[in-house]
């Protein structure tokens, strides 16, 4: 990733994996911090494609806790909906399985190529979320969110270890700054997306009826009508939910495009190939 061409002795690289002294080789006239990042368009965009995996860390974390407060959401799955300790499982979930991922992670990274694991961490995303959207009954949401759990365990442990090994050591701590950055940023839109579609048909689930819950609070086992609810629709909830399958389709096309880790190429005894990617 240097602007200059150099000529790299290859002897000795191969079996020892010393990516990154070559890397501080080819990189030495780089400039650090968002100015290295202008100077070259391809770092730009491998780190906006190392950084949108971050956006699909936060959007999954915080959408689902935003939804449940929902009347819609209650009619269907009322235990959710009216049981605190149940419901803070069921958020938590994605956590708990979120570490299986993490462990299964480096592994998977280690064997099949830092790529591999996220383009496959996106496809485990991809799974849950079908099932979260299309959910009937709450042990939907919880496989759902299990699912999703582990794919985005393997995404944020294996996106760290892309982004040490493909920056340049300039850039490394601007590439981290950019992935945290994204991360909040899906937090924030997960936020905004499910305040936006909470009015989807209005904010109750049958304006039509007396509420029987405390204060006159909306009890999902007794006030949601025969044929379900006659105000607030599905979509308050279904499309938040949904709307993780385009943004984790977008994060495969970008990792997709990216070049393999040259650490990871060394690891295979492809030195030739880890070079020219370190030199672009």
């Amino acid at each position: 990733m240097a602007a200059t061409e150099k000529t790299i002795n290859l002897d000795g690289i191969v079996g020892e994996h010393d990516d990154k002294g070559k890397m501080e080789e080819l990189t030495a006239d780089m400039p650090s911090g968002p100015m290295g990042l202008i100077q070259n368009p391809y770092v730009s965009f491998v780190a906006f494609s190392i950084a949108f995996a971050g956006f699909m860390y936060g959007y999954p974390g915080g959408v689902l806790s935003n939804i449940l407060t929902d009347e819609n959401f209650g009619a269907h799955f009322p235990k959710i909906y009216a049981n605190a300790t149940f419901k803070g499982w069921v958020v938590s979930s994605m956590e708990l399985s979120g570490a299986v991922g993490s462990i299964i992670a480096a592994p998977l990274a280690d064997k099949y190529s830092r790529r591999y694991a996220l383009i496959q961490s996106v496809a485990i995303i991809i799974v849950g979320t079908c099932l979260l959207t299309g959910a009937v009954n709450s042990g939907m949401i919880i496989a759902g969110r299990l699912i999703c759990g582990v794919g985005v365990g393997i995404l944020a442990n294996t996106a760290a270890i892309y982004n040490c090994e493909i920056a340049p050591p300039q850039l490394r701590g601007t590439l981290i700054a950019f992935y945290m950055f994204f991360l909040t940023l899906g937090n924030m839109l997960a936020f905004f997306v499910t305040y936006g579609f909470h009015f989807l048909g209005g904010i109750r689930c049958a304006p039509e009826t007396p509420y029987t819950g405390p204060n006159n609070s909306f009890d999902p086992y007794n006030d949601v009508p025969a044929g379900g609810c006659t105000g607030q629709g599905d979509g308050s909830w279904r499309i938040p939910l949904g709307l993780q399958i385009p943004f984790a389709l977008i994060l495969g096309v970008f990792v997709w495009l990216a070049p393999p880790s040259p650490r990871w190429l060394m690891m295979k005894n492809r030195p030739e190939e880890a070079l020219d990617i370190m030199e672009k």
